[in-house]
């Protein structure tokens, strides 16, 4: 008895704690950050480092929700035409019995004059959509449907759809040159050494746009100077509440039941 209310209690409380499955056609091999996540025991010291280090987290810390970064300076072969300057997304449930997935939000930051054509499996529980982009003019597609992003802030398909005001882009982690500074998107900080042997600091004023946009930290970093489209496959099950605390409330029951049953047995 003990064993199968101790099962129940961890199936109740089932959170997500793998980061999404991300991978992506690219044109160059010259920055391959790819998957970049944090797998150390949450709240380890080398878990806080990397934290510290990268701003990556397991979803646990986001109350389960995955943060996916995307980023790209431009696709092979970038062009202004449509058809050179366009990544595509696929978001893609790949639960085994395609039930809905837990919460995910979609970081996209892109160098040059991008389209991000996304292709969104509705089961997917996908909650926000933030875009970064070194180009002002950055155009979002989602599931056919062009949307406006004129005043940087929308609520469309369900979604919250976020453009940011500042003209930044990263796609390397870390990063701080002149054009991409994923460090100031993500609110981490570097110190190096520059040509003359002085140390210098890549955001020593703690800047975090990313944070400007969502509570969220970055569960997932994928990125590459050239791709051309990501496929983002996403495995982690969401709990219902309302079963997950009927079940709970359910095994407390059975707990406190079976403590009476002892207490009256020793009392006859």
């Amino acid at each position: 008895m003990k064993k199968i209310i101790a099962g129940m209690l961890m199936f109740s409380c089932i959170a997500s704690i793998h980061a999404a499955q991300v991978s992506f056609l690219s044109g160059s091999t010259s920055t391959p950050y790819t998957n970049e996540v944090n797998d150390f025991e949450i709240n380890s010291e080398e878990y806080d480092q990397r934290e510290t280090n990268f701003a990556l987290v397991s979803p646990e810390s986001n109350n389960g929700e995955e943060l996916i970064y995307l980023g790209a300076y431009q696709n092979m072969g970038f062009s202004l035409e449509e058809s050179v300057k366009t990544i595509s997304v696929d978001v893609k449930n790949v639960t085994e019995t395609q039930t809905n997935t837990g919460g995910v939000s979609l970081v996209l930051s892109g160098g040059r004059e991008m389209i991000w054509d996304v292709t969104w499996d509705t089961s997917v529980a996908l909650n926000s959509i933030v875009l970064f982009g070194l180009a002002g003019n950055q155009s979002l597609i989602i599931n056919g449907t062009p949307i406006d992003l004129s005043d940087m802030s929308s609520s469309v398909l369900g979604l919250d759809i976020k453009h940011s005001e500042t003209n930044i882009c990263g796609y390397a982690l870390p990063q701080d040159t002149t054009d991409c500074r994923t460090d100031r998107v993500l609110g981490i900080n570097q110190i190096t050494n520059n040509l003359v042997g002085m140390q210098v600091s890549s955001n020593s004023a703690n800047i975090d746009y990313l944070a400007n946009e969502t509570g969220l930290k970055v569960t997932s970093f994928n990125g590459a100077y050239e791709a051309n489209s990501f496929v983002v496959g996403i495995d982690t099950t969401a709990v219902p509440l309302p079963g997950a605390f009927f079940l709970f409330s359910s095994t407390l029951y059975l707990v406190f039941a079976s403590k009476k049953v002892k207490s009256n047995r020793v009392q006859c």
